[in-house]
């Protein structure tokens, strides 16, 4: 098939995704969807390994740098191992690490020490290898200029460049040490490289290839063969840049730059590639290869290296980085019908693919049995037990009880099954990745929170589980809607199951001190403030919430906050709640005492000065219907104003009133439904919360127009009238 017409036939199954999506075709992670059951052991790689992991569209940044800095991480651990041993054990690994790798400002100041020249010094008295030191202070001298971009195309510049160059060659032709040996021309071809000088490079690479090729192990191999096929591309010689680069995915240590160096640009050079092929398995590489270039269609590569390479290490690997992509189009198809007609688009051609083979490998079989589970479907009985006898790896066969657990989770009917659940996903999830072992958790949870009524706890919990637009799992429950005893039962008062458990210390961060905190803000918010006390009592310090304005204080301000008058937290809050609630039971007719109890209910609400004293996560974007319940406030400011005949208290209570009035006004019921819609924009949402709204309402007008009549002979309402810019809009 044509190169040309190839790229047209895939975007016609992959062109779906990206009008429906407007997202490039890359793969989105949508609200309460994607679990990421993906682990590189079942293609032969290590568990954790990133590098045929599809979390989004392969070429994005992020993707390399996920894959170059767990690659960078193997290079140092081989890198120091192998100086290690070459040192007979003279140096640490933690002084190898110091020597070779504390960071260094390349371009601050040429004439500064290295850490090389610097660390030398100190371990030189164990080292007793004159070969080793001489090697150092090359490195040391090089190191200098290496990443100095530009340097050696001054006069100066160049002078010295070819100085360096010139040294390290003659101390490779010099010593006889193999390792040094290799290490030098290492140090030589990285140094022209990023001179520029790619055509030395090349000429380096084949005059030594013996040397390069020796038996004597060392992952400068592999970075001299990753320069080598940088230095072909940049000389555009594509073939054998290409072909270079496909053999960089054997590498240990720089495995990913093979993906990202291939590059196909015309028809003509992929079949002087493919003539180039030796084996079917270097024709399968590069199929693979290709198919990494993901705006293609890997499902066409795919199809094609089935013809040939069914069996190939390559197609399985492919096989497994297109059942990421389907993975993720299902659950992006559940909440669009263009995204799920791509989904199904794409499934079929692969199973055509997968089933169309002879004699599948463990892989494809797995494929098929995974992806009728995704769909919810019932474990084919007879094609696992197909899968069960074929042919397997030891680190594939675990994925056997993982299906079979998927199976048990997504069939789950009754809270008698959770023991043994639980049990097999805590003996199952040590086999697997952080990340799998985090999505097995996930979907659990959300599985098994279907098993609990509506709007309980348990359902509240395990529904948040569920991953919002993000790789690193972070959620978050909504406790402030959540009544406290009830909580405080499932907390405290209940034993906890082993995936409770997990959840909360692992997922939710909840440590006892951290639940204690909750309980004791949820138990502020409905008043209790004895039981609140209880638990902000056993609340470590830097957890209590702290405000800067006293909430006993009631000033002109719409937030009662004047300045930093008090450092409040909600444990001495709520003890002081706590006597006050105790005085006015003494003597319930002080209308002081119901004043200061007003308008310390005022503050720890939505609009006060310690709103954070009772919500977990305020402040928010809008207030909620009960936010607005101030029936509390209005009967202790309506006790104050009954018992006291003190003008200027009346003046403050009435004023606190109508801060009240102002709220309800500007935030009436209708209001805040539609602010907490999630289809309202934010220009709608600016335009609800306009205060012409508050200007236009005739009883607020009102209400305003009596206070100024009532109690503008008054000094605190001559202030109040003075200072509030309410006043100055109904004249």
């Amino acid at each position: 098939m044509q190169w040309g017409f190839k790229i047209a036939l895939g975007m016609c199954l992959l062109g779906v995704d990206a009008l429906a999506c407007s997202d490039n075709g890359f793969v989105n992670y949508v609200k309460d969807e994607s679990y990421d059951f993906f682990d590189a052991s079942l293609v032969g790689l290590e568990k954790d390994s990133p590098l045929y992991y599809l979390s989004t569209d392969f070429f994005q940044s992020t993707s390399y740098n996920d894959r170059s800095a767990y690659y960078e991480e193997q290079k140092k651990k081989i890198n120091i191992a192998e100086w290690y041993g070459y040192c007979n054990h003279a140096l640490t690994q933690k002084e190898l690490e110091k020597l070779f790798y504390t960071s260094y400002s390349y371009e601050a100041d040429l004439s500064a020490m290295t850490p090389i020249v610097i660390y030398r010094q100190s371990f030189k008295s164990r080292l007793k290898n004159g070969a080793f030191e001489g090697y150092l202070s090359y490195l040391s001298d090089q190191m200098r200029y290496t990443y100095t971009h530009g340097y050696a195309k001054t006069t100066e510049g160049a002078k010295e460049f070819n100085r360096i160059v010139a040294e390290g060659k003659r101390l490779m032709e010099q010593t006889s040490d193999p390792m040094l040996k290799l290490r030098y021309l290492y140090l030589v071809v990285r140094f022209d490289y990023y001179g520029g000088n790619y055509a030395k490079v090349v000429e380096y690479c084949t005059q030594y290839k013996n040397l390069i090729h020796s038996p004597h192990p060392s992952v400068a191999h592999e970075w001299i063969d990753a320069f080598h096929a940088g230095a072909l591309n940049h000389l555009g010689k594509g073939v054998q840049a290409n072909a270079m680069a496909a053999t960089l995915l054997d590498n240990q240590t720089n495995p990913y730059l093979g993906i990202y160096d291939f590059r196909i640009k015309n028809d003509a050079q992929w079949q002087g590639l493919l003539k180039s092929a030796k084996t079917n398995e270097d024709k399968a590489r590069y199929f693979f290869l290709r198919a990494q270039q993901w705006k293609n269609s890997p499902l066409h590569e795919h199809r094609e290296m089935a013809t040939f390479g069914s069996h190939s290490i390559w197609f399985e690997r492919l096989t497994y980085m297109v059942l990421q992509d389907l993975h993720a189009s299902y659950y992006r198809g559940k909440h669009s019908p263009k995204a799920l007609k791509s989904y199904q688009l794409k499934r079929d051609y692969f199973v055509q693919t997968l089933k169309s083979l002879p004699n599948p490998p463990f892989v494809e079989q797995y494929a098929l049995l995974y992806l009728d589970l995704l769909e919810q479907k019932p474990l084919n009985a007879e094609a696992f037990e197909r899968l069960k006898h074929q042919k397997a790896t030891p680190a594939q066969q675990k994925f056997i009880p993982f299906l079979t657990y998927l199976n048990r989770v997504n069939g789950l009917k009754n809270q008698e099954e959770l023991p043994n659940l639980y049990h097999t996903l805590f003996t199952l999830t040590p086999q697997f990745s952080p990340t799998m072992k985090d999505a097995l958790i996930h979907y659990t949870g959300v599985k098994v929170g279907t098993l609990y009524p509506p709007k309980s706890i348990q359902r509240t919990i395990f529904a948040t589980l569920t991953p919002q637009y993000d790789v690193d799992r972070w959620v978050s429950v909504d406790y402030d809607g959540m009544d406290p005893l009830a909580l405080e039962n499932y907390w405290v008062k209940t034993p906890l199951s082993p995936l409770e458990k997990h959840i909360f210390d692992r997922y939710l961060d909840l440590n006892s001190s951290a639940r204690s905190q909750i309980l004791g803000t949820l138990f502020i918010k409905h008043h209790n403030y004895p039981k609140a006390i209880e638990y902000l009592q056993k609340t470590s310090k830097d957890l209590l919430t702290v405000s800067d304005y006293n909430p006993f204080n009631a000033t002109f301000g719409g937030y009662n906050r004047n300045g930093k008058t008090v450092r409040m937290t909600q444990l001495s809050y709520a003890k002081k709640m706590q006597i006050l609630y105790g005085m006015i039971a003494k003597d319930p007719h002080n209308p002081h005492h119901h004043f200061l109890l007003a308008t310390a209910l005022y503050n720890q609400s939505y609009f006060g000065n310690f709103s954070q004293s009772s919500y977990l996560y305020r402040p928010r974007s809008n207030p909620s219907l009960s936010d607005m319940d101030t029936t509390g406030i209005q009967k202790e400011y309506a006790l104050a104003s009954h018992y006291t005949q003190d003008p200027e208290l009346k003046a403050k209570i009435a004023y606190g009133e109508l801060k009240l009035a102002y709220h309800k006004t500007l935030y009436p019921n209708e209001v805040i439904t539609k602010l907490n819609s999630t289809t309202l924009s934010w220009e709608a949402s600016e335009k609800l919360l306009s205060t012409d709204r508050v200007k236009r309402s005739k009883p607020f007008a009102q209400h305003v127009r009596s206070y100024k009549a009532t109690y503008q002979g008054t000094q605190y309402g001559q202030q109040a009238i003075k200072a509030c810019a309410t006043f100055k809009a109904f004249r």
